[in-house]
């Protein structure tokens, strides 16, 4: 499970890496980290083999210790990817930053808080950090309420506007508030519209993604019958649905991680560590936001994937913004996300290289429905490497 606590967000930093699953368990977000932490309780079962050419899993022993070296490794690419999109910043590196996860952690957090004197995007994000440590300070009611409402001012100066929606009936910023909300749902394309009408009337304190990809899964089982299938950052409700449906689907599945040790394997998403051609689906929601280098990301998805193969893949994205807001900076209110994607998101997908395709099934059911099954109008994209592993749209091909 996904979990947030923003008092635990700093605290966290001093812990060895070795503790930091055990707390994990009781429901921390470790911050400074490139992709979403979670938690996937189920296990494999023995026949799920992909290849004997496949990078064997990591072996129980050795998990503590690879799941150190690559959460400092992606702490420290992260830190790196900052340095290279500011280079003025890389007076303040030095070597020994490096060594571990606390000073990398703590240096981070400093890049975190001075980007704003370099980087004009960060200037939002710097507000609302700021405002979230103001908070965790000061438990006074009428105080939050202050801090909260000026956190969604700030998300609706940077086009954010479905986390500002306290704001639609603000004297000050109501008229503002309500243009962008008609404006994401014109392109949002959810019927009926997403904020303006299913936000406000759906439960959305469970695991309503989890619950919509499940659905999704259960309503195409062709994206995922007889494929070689990967997992990343995986939702504990949808693994035990494949694992309990995996017999009938003949699929094999593993999943992948970061920073948890319950996973199949602890990789790098900006790198991972397979032999071209190794998945048939790879299943990626609400990890790209987290990740500075996410083309890298897409890259590394698009290489590991057979040709015909899929990704499945979500992000948080204002429809209202024509364009993806580069923040660079980790935003503690976003669960340290580092942009918003905007509608060009489907262009930074199609640049890896696939064909992109919105899947409309979730928006295009009822609420009703919606309200039945825990589930919402999750726009996610179906995104297929060509059969010859190249952009026939780059490629000037026409399609057939």
């Amino acid at each position: 499970m996904k979990v947030s606590n923003r008092s635990s967000l700093r605290r966290i930093t001093a812990l060895s890496l070795s503790q930091i699953s055990e707390r994990l368990r009781r429901g921390i977000t470790v911050p400074a980290t490139g992709i979403n932490i979670s938690l996937n309780v189920t296990r494999r079962p023995r026949d799920a083999v992909i290849s004997e050419t496949v990078v064997t899993a990591v072996a129980d022993g050795n998990k503590k210790k690879t799941l150190d070296d690559v959460a400092l490794k992606i702490l420290n690419g992260h830190i790196h990817a900052v340095l290279d999109r500011c280079p003025a910043m890389k007076r303040f590196h030095h070597p020994l930053l490096e060594t571990d996860w606390e000073k990398a952690s703590a240096f981070l957090d400093f890049l975190n808080d001075t980007l704003l004197a370099f980087e004009k995007n960060a200037g939002g994000v710097h507000i609302r950090r700021q405002l979230a440590k103001l908070r965790e300070k000061i438990a006074e009611a009428d105080i939050v309420c202050f801090i909260d409402r000026q956190i969604a001012i700030s998300d609706l100066d940077d086009g954010v506007v479905e986390r500002a929606l306290i704001l639609v009936d603000d004297k000050q910023y109501g008229a503002k508030a309500a243009s962008e909300l008609q404006d994401f749902d014109n392109n949002y394309e959810a019927s009926p519209p997403f904020l303006a009408a299913s936000r406000i009337t759906l439960d959305f304190r469970g695991d309503v993604r989890g619950n919509s990809l499940v659905w999704f899964l259960s309503q195409n089982p062709h994206i995922i019958s007889g494929k070689r299938v990967l997992h990343i950052a995986p939702e504990e409700i949808v693994s035990r649905y494949i694992l309990e449906h995996q017999k009938d689907l003949g699929c094999t599945y593993q999943t992948l991680d970061g920073f948890s040790s319950t996973v199949d394997y602890i990789q790098d998403i900006t790198d991972l560590q397979f032999p071209a051609g190794t998945f048939d689906l790879i299943i990626c929601h609400r990890v790209l936001e987290h990740v500075l280098d996410d083309l890298s990301a897409m890259a590394s998805m698009f290489r590991v994937l057979s040709p015909g193969g899929v990704l499945d893949v979500s992000v948080p994205q204002s429809m209202n913004l024509a364009a993806t807001n580069e923040w660079i900076a980790q935003d503690l209110t976003h669960h340290d996300h580092v942009r918003q994607y905007g509608r060009d998101f489907a262009d930074r997908l199609h640049s890896a290289g696939f064909e992109v395709s919105v899947e409309r099934g979730l928006l295009e059911r009822d609420i009703e429905s919606h309200r039945s099954d825990g589930t919402y109008p999750m726009r996610h994209y179906i995104c297929r490497k060509p059969m010859n592993g190249v952009d026939t749209a780059k490629a000037g091909a026409s399609a057939p």
